[in-house]
């Protein structure tokens, strides 16, 4: 019961964070992505959905390193701008959506009551980021590619220790005690490109893809390479999966429902990562991670399980993270993700 009650009052306090942080986030013009939003088990062909995912070690029992996040996503038609169609790689023979997305992320040493610099261990660091994004579907090639420019700040201005201090204290959880550590100020400015393809399906019950991304910028730099299996009810359109040509899709397939689990796992090659090793501008961070004991290779592993209909997306993950540093230790988290998927709008009658 008192694990009950607990999880009640995380939930609440949640709920009351998200709200704080879509405001806060508004005000602040230029505030690494944690939360991977992008992929065939996340991919929807809804011209216009919002959606929102929530990450947090609370999940599974631990309260360290990437210690929570939350990223809320729109797509609609008309955040189709000539600017960002300038500066987001998509191919030319492709089905393009564009969005916008928020993200919030917080990173915390594993001993939250000590109050000196964490020698050895993981800095505090809060993150906040304005993102613009691409979503093109291949009509030649099957392919999925993805491209998005990031825009944030790292450091105290990103409101990290304010967000986990009140989540703890809502939720009756240790005060974190080293945010006065924390990574100081810089700007993020971080470019990605990612593309995917299915290798393999059987039938409309599983498929196995491909991927691979590059990211580069002031905040994380790294090469990843990945593979996804999934297996259980899929969709035949491109809500459930890429394309393997174009098609129209069929009244009966744009109303049915998916269920399907999946594992996702990645190889990610650093050469770069503001929350270890501090901003790349501003080096008056009091403590950072050496860039001699920094993990170069990374594995990540991501088990979730989807279900969508025509109007509602909901997703539940485990996340997997080998050491990011020397002395570091594997961390895992969970997630949940909740998104609307929109009508298309209908021409006015005549």
């Amino acid at each position: 019961m008192k694990n009950l009650a607990n999880t009640a009052r995380y939930l609440q306090a949640i709920s009351c964070t998200a709200l704080i942080l879509t405001i806060s986030m508004l005000p602040r013009a230029v505030l690494s992505q944690a939360i991977q939003s992008t992929g065939t088990e996340r991919a929807v062909s809804a011209d216009a959905f919002w959606r929102v995912t929530y990450e947090n070690d609370f999940f599974t029992a631990t309260d360290r390193f990437y210690t929570q996040g939350i990223l809320i996503e729109v797509v609609h038609p008309r955040l189709q701008a000539r600017l960002f169609e300038q500066l987001l790689f998509a191919p030319s023979h492709s089905r393009r959506r564009f969005g916008v997305a928020f993200e919030d992320n917080g990173y915390t040493s594993r001993d939250l009551k000590q109050a000196t610099i964490p020698v050895g261990d993981r800095p505090y660091a809060g993150t906040k980021q304005l993102r613009a994004f691409v979503i093109a579907n291949d009509t030649t090639t099957g392919g999925l590619t993805t491209s998005s420019l990031t825009l944030g700040v790292i450091g105290p201005a990103a409101g990290g220790r304010e967000i986990q201090t009140y989540l703890h204290r809502k939720t009756g959880n240790t005060i974190p005690m080293g945010w006065t550590h924390q990574i100081h100020n810089d700007v993020i400015l971080n470019y990605e490109i990612a593309t995917e393809r299915v290798l393999q399906r059987v039938g409309r019950r599983a498929d196995v893809s491909a991927a691979a991304s590059v990211r580069a910028g002031t905040f994380h730099t790294a090469a990843i390479i990945g593979t996804t299996l999934r297996a259980g009810r899929l969709r035949s359109d491109a809500s459930s999966s890429i394309p393997a040509a174009p098609s129209v899709t069929p009244p009966a397939a744009r109303t049915a429902r998916a269920i399907f689990a999946y594992v996702k796992p990645q190889l990610q090659v650093v050469g770069y990562d503001a929350t270890l090793q501090g901003g790349l501008f501003n080096r008056s961070s009091p403590y950072t991670i050496a860039s001699g004991d920094v993990s170069r290779t990374v594995y990540r592993q991501q088990i979730g399980l989807v279900y969508r209909s025509a109007t509602r997306y909901v997703e539940l993950t485990h996340i997997y993270t080998s050491p990011a540093f020397r002395g570091g230790a594997a961390h895992r988290t969970g997630g949940i993700s909740f998104g609307v998927l929109l009508p298309p709008r209908r021409s006015p009658s005549r």
